[in-house]
């Protein structure tokens, strides 16, 4: 991720340093899911101590991405999906963007499943881009949804565990 960020041209890049090697028992975090809030929660602390502008989170295998961005409050809100847009299925489109709700994102037809590599990548140059125009992200994202209009979901997540919790997955 730090990789392909400078080589885009990114130069303030940091990482939180327990997070950086590869570890499979996930010990800075409670889930290593990027859609779970709590994953972040290292790398917020560190970007409330340097004034970063966005914050991301990767899963091990870097196929999905969780993102926070300072707003003008300077706090960190996350942002959970894309609205999705309402084609004309009577038109061919070619394929330009896709979503999952565990925050896994591919753009292009390069790869054949998620990249929070390159999603990564464009969400950045999206944030610098706002900044850029003296906006935040947020800002710009409040601009959509007044013109396009304003979504809600909702992602419920139910760990059962042992005996019981697979007898009851079972039924």
């Amino acid at each position: 991720m730090q990789k392909a960020l400078r080589l885009d041209g990114f130069t303030q890049i940091d990482a939180v340093e327990e997070q950086v090697i590869p570890d499979g028992k996930f010990s800075t975090v409670v889930s290593p899911n990027p859609e779970d809030r709590c994953a972040l929660e290292m790398g917020i602390a560190k970007a409330k101590r340097t004034g970063a502008d966005i914050v991301l989170g990767t899963d091990l295998e870097s196929d999905r991405v969780g993102i926070a961005v300072k707003g003008a409050d300077g706090e960190y809100h996350f942002i959970s999906q894309f609205k999705q847009a309402e084609m004309d299925s009577s038109r061919d489109y070619d394929f330009l963007f896709g979503y999952e709700e565990s925050y896994g994102y591919l753009a292009g037809t390069h790869a054949r499943d998620k990249d929070a590599v390159v999603s990564s990548l464009l969400i950045c140059e999206m944030v610098a881009e706002a900044k850029a125009n003296g906006k935040t992200h947020l800002d710009v994202m409040e601009e959509i949804y007044s013109t396009y209009g304003y979504y809600r979901d909702a992602l419920d997540r139910f760990t059962l565990k042992g005996k019981d919790g697979l007898e009851r997955i079972l039924l």
